[in-house]
């Protein structure tokens, strides 16, 4: 039987589930009462497309391998032109290569954690070629070259000497994966030390001589003295653009960044008619309060289509403390909507998904559309020896 993972969702270094946190924002005008604006549901007079499910994607499980993780991303040989599924095995401690196109595992590499080939616990990694994949271990502070069979080849240190108070780590998730430019990665970084609005959000590594660096600022909306708990670290997304830049979304922030490469180029309003106006997080709430999540909307995800040319921004939408039969709401109850925005960033619309149904962690795009996988705990269509995907197609507004 496959085991689901049990453990604080999508966030590092032991941290509890944080929370959404909240923001001042101005909506995109669409045809709504002025009066009753902050949570609209019809289709907006902007909308020209929207997402509808098309079929269901599965990939097959052992016994060893969980329906949940932190991270899955897809891979396409360049040698023999086959498409992979990745997929993080924190059980196992392995990295997992599925045949895209038969849903069953093709090679699965086994990763050490001490000795000469030791990588400790992995926080997510980043395949250059099947013989050349790149691991993140946060909490020895490197990033390690391993070959195919899962010999370590270099290693890369990501704090050289620094007060780990004094510096960010990164981490690898599905929504915040590695960009490499120019032999330089650039990471979503999640600051050591409070005030954590006051850190950088970005490291970079630089392979030819090994240096690292801190980069990028916090947006305003942290910096206005309200309470945001850990929120401020961790709802960070990037995804590399056609432009050759990269595109940051943070959580309490309507505007996406466009950097180039430490600098910012451009901001772009890409808000939601799902809520138009937030507020700091309520100070009754701690840290890593799960509640605090609940009750706050947030943005998540942000991930460029390159084969519809479209990006795609996921949001998290508020829920009461309690339900309607006085039970606690979870992050795994919130409602999620998708936001789309063509590729000079004008919103073309927002689809509002089926609640209880998705894993807000784990999205990815393929050819064969966006995939967002089932795993929720609440998904009555859960089988733990198979991983699901609804694959979502765009398709234009029907008048």
């Amino acid at each position: 039987m496959a085991l689901g993972i049990q453990e604080p969702i999508y966030f590092p270094f032991g941290m509890k589930i944080v929370n959404l946190s909240v923001f001042y924002l101005s909506i995109l005008a669409f045809a709504c009462s002025s009066k009753n604006n902050e949570k609209q549901i019809t289709v907006s007079e902007i909308d020209s497309v929207h997402l509808v499910k098309a079929s269901t994607k599965i990939f097959a499980l052992d016994s060893a391998t969980s329906y949940q993780t932190l991270f899955m991303s897809v891979y396409k040989d360049g040698i023999n032109g086959k498409q992979y599924l990745l997929y993080e095995n924190r059980i196992k401690s392995t990295i997992q290569f599925y045949d895209y196109n038969t849903g069953v595992l093709f090679k699965e590499i086994a990763l050490k954690k001490e000795g000469p080939d030791g990588v400790g616990n992995i926080r997510g990694f980043y395949v250059k070629t099947m013989d050349s994949i790149y691991v993140m271990s946060s909490k020895s502070y490197q990033y390690i070259l391993i070959s195919g069979r899962g010999t370590v080849l270099k290693r890369y240190k990501l704090i050289n000497g620094r007060n780990v108070n004094d510096w960010s780590m990164p981490a690898i998730y599905t929504s915040t994966p590695p960009i490499l430019r120019d032999n330089k990665f650039y990471f979503v970084a999640y600051p050591e030390s409070k005030p954590y609005e006051k850190n950088k959000p970005v490291l970079t590594l630089d392979l030819k001589d090994t240096t690292t660096s801190l980069l990028g600022n916090y947006p305003d909306v942290y910096q206005n003295g309200g309470y945001w708990g850990l929120f401020v670290i961790v709802a960070v997304s990037q995804t590399y653009t056609p432009q050759h830049t990269i595109l940051y979304s943070f959580g309490a922030d309507p505007y996406l960044y466009e950097t180039d490469y430490g600098s910012l180029k451009k901001k772009h309003f890409a808000g939601s008619r799902y809520f138009n106006k937030t507020q700091p997080w309520d100070k009754k709430f701690s840290d890593g309060s799960e509640a605090g999540d609940v009750v706050t909307d947030g943005f998540k995800n942000i991930l460029y289509d390159p084969y519809r040319k479209v990006y795609y921004r996921s949001t998290w939408l508020k829920l009461p403390e309690l339900n309607s039969k006085n039970e606690r709401n979870t992050l795994w109850n919130k409602p999620i909507s998708v936001i789309i925005l063509d590729k000079n960033f004008k919103k073309v619309g927002e689809t509002l998904l089926e609640e209880n149904l998705y894993d807000f962690r784990n999205w990815i795009v393929t050819e064969e559309g966006l995939l967002i996988c089932n795993s929720n705990p609440n998904n009555p269509d859960i089988e733990e020896n198979k991983l699901k995907f609804s694959v979502f197609k765009l398709v234009p507004q029907e008048e």
